[in-house]
C-alpha cells in the first residue's frame, strides 16, 4: 500500500515535471515567434510604436492573365475638296486638301487622268508623291511640281499607316501657260452665297453663285446655273440664274433667284453650272458644287444683322515673323432691337494664280464661331510665308451674320524662307511718301537664286517695277527705294532656281542715301520681269467666301396636366406641369 502511494505520487510527480517542461517549451515558442513576428529577423523591434504592431499576411493568389486587345484599325482617310482645282504647268503650284482622319506624315498623291487631253507618253509615271505638310486632320497641303503631264488628275491621301482615301477623280487639272488651251468654268462651296447670310423657315431669301473662270480667249455667250435643294433632281430644283458674261481668267456672279426653305435644320444647296453644255471646257467633272447651310426655325424680333467694322491682328500690325497671332474686331449691332455681337468667325486668304496675270483670292483656312466676348482669339496663320489677308465675320444673338467682313492685310515675314524653281513670294508694304523701303535677299548657297522686285501703287501695266535686283546666283539682292507716292507697295521674290534664303523687309523713316531705286540687274544675263504676279490694287472685296450659317438650339415648351382631388368632395382638378 505505502509502495503504490509512493509509486502513484512518483508518477504524478513525473507527470507535474513533464507538463511543466512542456509548458516552458510552449512559452520559449510562443516569445520566439512574438520576437520574429516583431522584428522580421530574429531580434526583438528597437522600436516601441512597432513593438506590438505585426505586418499583414501577404494574400496568396494566382494572377488572371491580361487579355491580349486587338487595336482598333484607324479610320479611312476621306478628301472632300481640292483647292485650288488647277495650276499652269510651268511652274511648282500649292494646292490644298480638304477632308477626314488625315494623319501627321500623310501625303498626297496625284493619278493622270488625261481625259483626251493629252497622250500618255512612256515616262509618264502613274502616279507622282506630293510633297506634303500636315496642317490638321482635316487639312493637308502639298506642292505640284512643275512641267507635269497636261491634263486631269485624281488626288488621293494615303496616311502613314497605309490606309488611303478613295481617289476623287478629276480633281486637279494641269493647264497650259497657252490660255487658248484651257477653258474651264467652276466654283467652291463658300461661293453659294445667300441674302441674307442668315435662314429662317418659311422666309424668302435670295441665292447666286459666284463662277470663276481658267483661261479661254474672248467673252463666253450668256449661260445658267441651275440650283437645288436636298437633291439634284427636278422635284428639287429651286430655279435657273444667268451670268451674262465673263472674261479670261476673272469671276462673275450669278443673276439672284428667289427661295424659301420650308423647314428648319441643316438643308444641302446645290449648284451645277452650265447645265445645258453650252460651254466647251476642258474638265466637265468641276461644274456641281455642294453647300449645306442651317436653317432656323423661326425669326426672332432683331431682324438687322450686324456690322464688322475693323479687324486687328497682334492689336494693329501688318507684318508679323510668327505664324500665331492673335484677332479681335470691332463690331456692332444696330437699331431697331439689338440683341448685341455675340459671335466672330475667321477666314484667311490666299492668292491662287490662274493664267498669265490672271488669279482669285481663295479661302485656304477657316476658324468656327469664336465667344465675342472673348477676344483676343489665338489664331495660326497657314505656314508658307508671304501675304495673306484676313477676314472677320460677326453675329448677333438672334444669329443674323453680317452682310460684309472686316478684311485686313498681313504680310508673314520669317527670317529665313524657302522656294522651288519658278516659285513667287509677295508682300505688301505700306509706305508714306519720303520713306524708306529697304528689301534684301541673301542665298544660302553658291548656286541658289532668288530675284527682287517692288511694285508701286496703281501700277500701269507696261511701265515696268519701281526697283528690282536680279544679280547671278549666289549673291545678295537687295533693293531700296524712298517713294514720293504713299501707299502699298508690292515686294516679289522670284525664285531663279530652287532656293533657301535669309530674307529682310524694313521700312525707315528716310533712306540713308536719297534714290528712287537700285537695279544693277545684269539684263543681259536675265530678262527683268515686266509684269506683276499679281495685280498690285487686286485684293479681296469680301465676297469671295460665306461663313458657315449657325445652328439654332430651341426650347420646346409643352404642357401635360396632373390630378388633384379636391379636400371634403369628389370635384377632380388640372393643373398644368410644364415640361422642357
Amino acid at each position: 500500500m505505502a509502495l503504490h502511494q509512493t509509486q502513484k505520487h512518483k508518477t504524478a510527480a513525473s507527470q507535474k515535471s513533464t507538463h511543466s517542461i512542456w509548458g516552458l517549451a510552449a512559452l520559449f515558442l510562443v516569445a520566439l515567434a512574438v520576437v520574429f513576428a516583431v522584428s522580421g529577423t530574429g531580434k526583438a523591434a528597437t522600436d516601441q510604436s512597432q513593438r506590438y504592431q505585426s505586418p499583414p499576411p501577404s494574400p496568396i493568389y494566382t494572377p488572371t492573365p491580361t487579355p491580349t486587345v486587338s487595336p482598333l484599325p484607324s479610320p479611312t482617310p476621306v478628301v472632300e475638296a481640292v483647292n485650288p482645282g488647277s495650276g499652269v504647268i510651268n511652274r511648282p503650284n500649292q494646292i490644298n486638301v480638304y477632308g477626314n482622319h488625315f494623319q501627321s506624315r500623310a501625303v498626297v498623291r496625284i493619278f493622270w487622268e488625261s481625259h483626251g487631253q493629252t497622250a500618255r507618253s512612256a515616262d509618264t509615271p502613274v502616279y507622282i508623291q506630293l510633297d506634303t505638310q500636315f496642317i490638321g486632320p482635316q487639312h493637308l497641303v502639298a506642292k505640284v511640281p512643275a512641267n507635269i503631264a497636261k491634263g486631269l488628275y485624281g488626288v488621293r491621301v494615303i496616311n502613314p499607316d497605309n490606309q488611303r482615301s478613295e481617289i476623287v477623280h478629276a480633281a486637279y487639272e494641269a493647264t497650259s501657260a497657252n490660255p487658248q488651251d484651257t477653258n474651264d468654268l467652276t466654283s467652291r462651296a463658300e461661293n453659294l452665297w445667300t441674302t441674307p447670310n442668315a435662314l429662317t423657315a418659311g422666309e424668302s431669301v435670295s441665292l447666286g453663285l459666284t463662277v470663276f473662270r481658267t483661261g479661254g480667249v474672248g467673252g463666253l455667250p450668256p449661260f445658267a446655273v441651275d440650283f437645288y435643294a436636298g437633291e439634284v433632281n427636278a422635284t428639287h430644283k429651286i430655279g435657273r440664274g444667268f451670268i451674262t458674261g465673263i472674261s479670261p481668267d476673272s469671276s462673275a456672279s450669278t443673276s439672284a433667284i428667289s427661295w424659301t426653305p420650308e423647314s428648319h435644320g441643316e438643308i444641302k444647296l446645290f449648284a451645277v453650272i452650265d447645265p445645258d453644255g453650252q460651254i466647251a471646257e476642258s474638265n466637265e467633272q468641276n461644274n456641281q458644287i455642294k453647300r449645306k447651310v442651317n436653317v432656323r426655325y423661326t425669326q426672332l424680333t432683331d431682324t438687322t444683322p450686324p456690322l464688322a467694322q475693323k479687324l486687328y491682328v497682334n492689336g494693329g500690325e501688318h507684318q508679323v515673323s510668327d505664324p500665331n497671332v492673335s484677332l479681335s474686331v470691332d463690331a456692332v449691332d444696330p437699331a431697331p432691337n439689338p440683341t448685341g455681337v455675340t459671335k466672330s468667325y475667321y477666314v484667311e486668304l490666299q492668292w491662287a494664280s490662274g493664267i498669265g496675270s490672271g488669279g482669285v483670292w481663295i479661302p485656304v483656312k477657316w476658324t468656327t464661331w469664336n465667344d465675342f466676348a472673348s477676344q483676343p482669339h489665338a489664331y495660326e496663320m497657314m505656314p508658307n510665308s508671304g501675304l495673306r489677308y484676313l477676314q472677320a465675320w460677326v453675329a448677333d444673338g438672334a444669329g443674323n451674320i453680317s452682310a460684309k467682313p472686316a478684311i485686313q492685310r498681313v504680310n508673314y515675314v520669317p527670317a529665313t524662307d524657302s522656294l522651288l524653281e519658278g516659285e513667287i513670294r509677295v508682300f505688301r508694304p505700306a509706305l508714306l511718301a519720303g520713306q524708306c523701303l529697304s528689301v534684301r535677299v541673301e542665298p544660302a548657297g553658291s548656286a541658289m537664286d532668288p530675284d527682287l522686285y517692288v511694285w508701286p501703287p496703281n501700277h500701269t501695266p507696261g511701265d515696268g517695277p519701281a526697283g528690282y535686283s536680279i544679280l547671278p546666283a549666289g549673291q545678295v539682292d537687295q533693293v531700296v527705294i524712298q517713294p514720293t507716292q504713299a501707299g502699298i507697295y508690292q515686294v516679289e521674290v522670284v525664285a531663279f532656281t530652287d532656293a533657301t534664303y535669309n530674307q529682310s523687309i524694313e521700312i525707315l523713316e528716310s533712306c540713308p542715301t536719297a534714290r528712287t531705286s537700285l537695279a544693277p540687274a545684269l539684263p543681259n544675263a536675265k530678262t527683268p520681269r515686266t509684269e506683276p504676279s499679281v495685280p498690285v490694287e487686286n485684293v479681296p472685296v469680301g465676297d469671295e467666301t460665306v461663313p458657315e450659317t449657325i445652328k439654332q438650339y430651341l426650347s420646346f415648351i409643352s404642357f401635360t396636366s396632373r390630378e388633384i382631388q379636391s379636400a371634403g368632395s369628389n370635384k377632380t382638378i388640372y393643373l398644368p406641369t410644364l415640361n422642357r
